[in-house]
C-alpha cells in the first residue's frame, strides 16, 4: 500500500509538468496489476498496452525515475520522441504525411469519389465545423439511400492517429471499384446507407500536418484558458461523461481531458447530430491506433451490453480476419469514460440503437506508411462485415454432402444431398421467411430437388437446411 501511495502521489505531481520536458516513449515490461491504472489516473499518456501486458507510456524523465525508484523496470523506446516523429515526418512523411491523407487531400478525394461515381458518391456533405471554423465532411455511398440500414466508419478522432481517414476514403473507393464484380460490395452498395466522416478532429490534422509540428497532437485545438490547449474529443461524448476521473480526465493539460461540459465540442457536436439527422445508423466502427485490438462496450464499466452475445460473436468474425484481440476497454486496457462508442449505443432516445467498436490498427506507431496497405487491407473485410451486420444479411456458411456412397463427395453418377448452412450477420434485426433455390451452370451437375425452406434467422443465427437438403447428381 506504502508502494503504491508514494507513487500515486509523485505522479499527480510530475504529470502537469511533462508535457514541458522532453517526452520519451517507454515500456514497462512486468507492469503488474497497478502500473496501466497509475498511468492512467495520473494522467500520463498510454500509447499502448500489448498482449504480453507491457504497457508503453510518453511521459518525461522525471517520470521515468519515479517508475524505477518504486521498483519498476523499464525500457526505452525512444529517447525523445518528439525528435523521432519530425525526423519521420522530413525522411518518410515529407510534411504532407506521404501516404497519410492531409485533410485537404481527404477533401479533395471525397470530391474525385463524387466524380468518378455520381450513382453511388454523393458529393461530400458539411456535418459541422470545428472549433477553429473548419468544416467536417461526410461522404455517402449507396445506391439510392432511402429506407436503408445505415453504417458508420469514422476516422482521425485523435489528430496523431490518421489511418481512419485513408481506411474510409479507400473503403468507399473500394466499394465503387468493385460493384460490377464482387458480390459483397454490389449487396451492401444496393442495400446499406453506407457514411464516411474520415477527419473527425480537422483542426488537430491540420495542425499536425504542418511543418513546425512533430505530428504528436491528440486533442483538438480548444484554448482552455489556463495556457493548455484541447480536449480528448473520445472523452467528451454526454453518455457517462466524467463518470470518473480515471477514465477521463478533469485537468485541461491531460491528454484525455473531458472538457468542461458534456459534448461541449463541435466536433463531438457535429457527430452527433449527424447520427440523430440520420435516423438509420445501427453500426459503427471508429477508428484508432495503435494496439492491434476490438474493442466492444462498453468503455465506462467493466461490463458488457444486453447484446453481448450478438457482439461477441460478431467480434470473433472480424478479429478472424485482422487476428487482433478483442473484448471491452476495461478487459483489454482500463475503463474509459465519455466515449464514442457507449454514446453510439446506449444513447437511443433521438435515435436508433447503434452498436459502435473501435478498432486500434496495427502495433507499431500512430504514423505506419510501410504498413499501411497491409493495415487497410486486414481490416477491409471486417468493415464490411460490420457496415453488412447494420441490417438483416444472410451469408453461406460452409455444405456438408451427404448420402451417395458415404465419402462426403459428389462423384460422377452419385446422387447425394447437399445441406448449406447460412448465416444472419445482423445484430439487431431478424430474417423472415428465408427460402433458397438452387441451380448449377456444370452441364455435368443435375439439381433434383432445388428448393429449401430455412424459415426465420434471429439476429447472428446460423443454421442448415440439413431437414430439407438439396438433392444433386
Amino acid at each position: 500500500m506504502k508502494k503504491t501511495l508514494a507513487l500515486a502521489a509523485a505522479l499527480a505531481s510530475l504529470a502537469a509538468a511533462a508535457s514541458a520536458l522532453t517526452q520519451q516513449a517507454f515500456i514497462i515490461p512486468k507492469p503488474g496489476d497497478r502500473a496501466v491504472a497509475f498511468a492512467a489516473d495520473h494522467r500520463l499518456d498510454i500509447l499502448r498496452v500489448d498482449r504480453a501486458g507491457r504497457i508503453e507510456v510518453l511521459a518525461d524523465g522525471a517520470v521515468i525515475d519515479e517508475y524505477r525508484a518504486q521498483g519498476y523496470a523499464i525500457e526505452i523506446r525512444r529517447a525523445d520522441a518528439g525528435a523521432y516523429y519530425r525526423r519521420l515526418k522530413q525522411e518518410k512523411l515529407l510534411y504532407d504525411f506521404g501516404p497519410f491523407y492531409t485533410y485537404a487531400e481527404a477533401n479533395a478525394r471525397m470530391d474525385s469519389l463524387h466524380l468518378l461515381y455520381p450513382g453511388f458518391v454523393a458529393a461530400k456533405e458539411s456535418i459541422g465545423v470545428s472549433r477553429q471554423g473548419r468544416a467536417i465532411y461526410a461522404c455517402e455511398v449507396t445506391n439510392a439511400p432511402e429506407g436503408k440500414p445505415g453504417s458508420l466508419t469514422t476516422g482521425q478522432t485523435h489528430a496523431r492517429e490518421p489511418f481512419g481517414c485513408n481506411m474510409s476514403i479507400e473503403l468507399a473507393r473500394w466499394l465503387c471499384q468493385n460493384y460490377a464484380t464482387d458480390s459483397m460490395a454490389r449487396f451492401l452498395v444496393d442495400n446499406r446507407h453506407i457514411r464516411f466522416v474520415p477527419v473527425v478532429n480537422v483542426d488537430g490534422s491540420v495542425y499536425n500536418a504542418d511543418s513546425s509540428s512533430d505530428g504528436m497532437w491528440r486533442k483538438n485545438r480548444r484554448i482552455n484558458g489556463d495556457g493548455t490547449f484541447g480536449v480528448d474529443l473520445n472523452r467528451n461524448y454526454p453518455y457517462a461523461w466524467g463518470w470518473d476521473n480515471s477514465g477521463s480526465s478533469p485537468t485541461p493539460s491531460s491528454e484525455t481531458y473531458r472538457g468542461p461540459s458534456a459534448g461541449s465540442e463541435p466536433e463531438v457536436q457535429a457527430v452527433m447530430a449527424y447520427m440523430v439527422a440520420s435516423g438509420d445508423i445501427r453500426t459503427a466502427l471508429n477508428y484508432h491506433t495503435y494496439q492491434g485490438i476490438w474493442i466492444y462496450p462498453l468503455g465506462y464499466i467493466d461490463q458488457e451490453t444486453p447484446d453481448s452475445l450478438a457482439v461477441r460473436d460478431l467480434s470473433d468474425e472480424c478479429i478472424a480476419i485482422n487476428s487482433y484481440e478483442s473484448g471491452t476497454a476495461a478487459t483489454l486496457l482500463y475503463p474509459v469514460n465519455g466515449v464514442s462508442d457507449d454514446w453510439m449505443y446506449c444513447s437511443d432516445t433521438t435515435k436508433p440503437r447503434c452498436l459502435a467498436m473501435t478498432p486500434e490498427v496495427g502495433t507499431e506507431d500512430f504514423y505506419m506508411p510501410d504498413s499501411l496497405q497491409e493495415q487497410i487491407d486486414i481490416n477491409r473485410l471486417p468493415n464490411l462485415y460490420m457496415i453488412a451486420a447494420a441490417g438483416a444479411y444472410l451469408d453461406a456458411r460452409g455444405h456438408l454432402v451427404s448420402g451417395g456412397n458415404g465419402d462426403l463427395a459428389l462423384d460422377p453418377g452419385e446422387t447425394a444431398d447437399l445441406a448449406v448452412g447460412v448465416k444472419n450477420l445482423a445484430v439487431f434485426d431478424t430474417a423472415r421467411g428465408v427460402s433458397a433455390s438452387l441451380s448449377s451452370a456444370d452441364p455435368y451437375v443435375t439439381v433434383n430437388s432445388a428448393a429449401a425452406a430455412y424459415g426465420d434467422f434471429s439476429q447472428r443465427q446460423l443454421k442448415s437446411n440439413a431437414g430439407q437438403p438439396f438433392s444433386v447428381t
